[in-house]
């Protein structure tokens, strides 16, 4: 199998080399090769490498070499478009992902706010100790009792403020994270989704006036094809975001068409 896929292909082949669903592959594949992640820049390397192993393939080919060339020369504009939008959506991610951070940092903050000086206690000896003449002073204008009791109503205002302040954190932690979850999934809907659907659609239209410029109208490619291959394309890569894989396709390498049944419009 290996041994047909590296060999030259003989000329004049009837039908395009490359099934549809595969330049849609190469189009999120060769875009990993602008990632900043060493890991899907290597994957969009070896994308890159594959294409040329096609063409090398396919050389002794007229039809295909020019099929080929034009399908790459349309891929190279989609390529960049969609690495653009995948580091727009990084973007987007890292800040929600800061925002998130700042938030649970301003409830722990809170959450701590009474407990800043070591305990309840050492604060209510404190201020017995160190307010002595204070207290002495509120004792002789007010009376002990009412004094005593303004100390263990702090000491209980303390203590109750602490007990607030820990439910309000763990009320309101669960809703940061999913409101910072929720951001996401709707940049993706709203954003990524219908703009690489749109980048997909423009390519296979591209791809199907090449098609039929090189082998003729039965080449066509059937433009609900067009239009379902471009949605659960961006559909499926845009969840890779929100599972935490990446934006590498899970797809393997993709390879030509099947000689013996190749179709550039049918689905692979």
């Amino acid at each position: 199998m290996n041994h047909m896929a590296n060999s030259p292909v003989a000329a004049n082949t009837t039908s395009p080399p490359m099934k549809t669903k595969s330049i849609v592959d190469f189009a999120w594949g060769l875009s990993l090769f602008f990632s900043h992640d060493e890991r899907e820049k290597q994957y969009g390397d070896d994308m890159k490498n594959k294409w040329k192993e096609i063409t090398e393939r396919y050389k002794n080919d007229i039809k295909a070499t020019c099929y080929l060339d034009n399908v790459y020369a349309a891929i190279s504009g989609t390529v960049y478009s969609l690495a653009y939008l995948r580091n727009q959506v990084t973007n987007q991610f890292a800040f929600l992902e800061d925002l998130k951070k700042r938030r649970i940092n301003d409830l722990d903050d809170l959450a701590s706010l009474s407990a800043k000086l070591d305990s309840v206690a050492v604060r209510v000896v404190g201020l017995s100790i160190g307010g002595g003449t204070f207290l002495q002073f509120a004792a002789n204008s007010i009376g002990a009792k009412e004094v005593a009791f303004m100390v263990i109503g702090a000491a209980i205002g303390y203590f109750g403020l602490e007990i607030i302040l820990r439910i309000y954190k763990n009320l309101n932690a669960p809703r940061i994270l999913r409101y910072i979850q929720s951001e996401k999934e709707n940049y993706l809907a709203k954003q990524f989704e219908p703009k690489s659907q749109k980048f997909l659609e423009d390519l296979l239209k591209k791809v199907d006036d090449i098609s039929k410029d090189v082998y003729g109208q039965e080449a066509a490619i059937d433009p609900a094809v067009i239009t379902q291959l471009s949605a659960s394309s961006a559909s499926l890569h845009s969840s890779f975001f929100i599972t935490g894989s990446g934006a590498i396709s899970p797809y393997t390498v993709p390879s030509t068409a099947n000689p013996a049944q190749r179709n550039a419009g049918s689905m692979p």
